[in-house]
């Protein structure tokens, strides 16, 4: 007697659309959902300015040219940020003020944007600017800028010498969009390059 085999295939369930999903095995990632109205389409909602010093952890005073640069190029007041937790190896300390950051939103935050694109970016000649795959995941882009950006400010460029210790800085653009994708187009529109690294 010859005994036969059938193959069961997975059954698959037709959804509207013509679309059909297993009902078993893997698991289809959903998609993100797509502008539906104008009033979904992203939007650039506010610009986080932040430095962080290790030169704090041996004098909270070498923080101040920190914060008089922050201050001096987004024309706010700074937020001092304290450390979360102490890091031995650092002599780093819980509650040790190590850096500061500004939140820009409204006519504040595009003219900074504005000077950021318009008078900063065009000097850095050797940056080809941000990494093509940038975001966090959730509509959020950043931005890391070495101490020697500070002095193309016009603020800190017309009196480069008040700040004797220049620091490195991260600006985050925070957007509506549900991608990376969208938020990189959204980021472009503003003119900020993106480029294959």
């Amino acid at each position: 007697m010859i005994t036969t085999y059938r193959h069961h295939h997975k059954k698959k369930k037709q959804i509207p659309g013509g679309v059909k999903v297993e009902l078993k095995g893997m698991k289809h990632l959903k998609p993100a959902p797509r502008p539906s109205s104008p009033s979904e389409i992203p939007e650039l909602i506010k610009i986080d300015v932040h430095c962080m010093m290790k030169e704090a952890i041996t004098s909270k005073y070498n923080l101040l040219s920190g914060i008089m640069a922050i201050q001096s190029i987004t024309s706010e007041t700074p937020e001092i940020i304290f450390a979360k937790k102490g890091v031995h190896n650092w002599k780093l300390r819980k509650g040790m003020p190590i850096g500061c950051k500004v939140t820009l939103k409204g006519d504040k935050m595009y003219q900074f944007l504005d000077k950021l694109v318009e008078v900063v970016l065009p000097k850095m000649k050797e940056w080809p600017g941000l990494p093509e795959g940038s975001g966090d995941g959730t509509g959020n882009i950043g931005m890391g800028f070495p101490p020697s950006a500070l002095s193309l400010f016009p603020e800190i460029e017309n009196s480069f010498d008040m700040y004797p210790r220049m620091t490195g800085f991260d600006i985050t653009f925070n957007t509506t969009a549900y991608t990376n994708m969208d938020a990189r187009l959204l980021m472009s529109g503003f003119n900020i390059p993106f480029s294959r690294q």
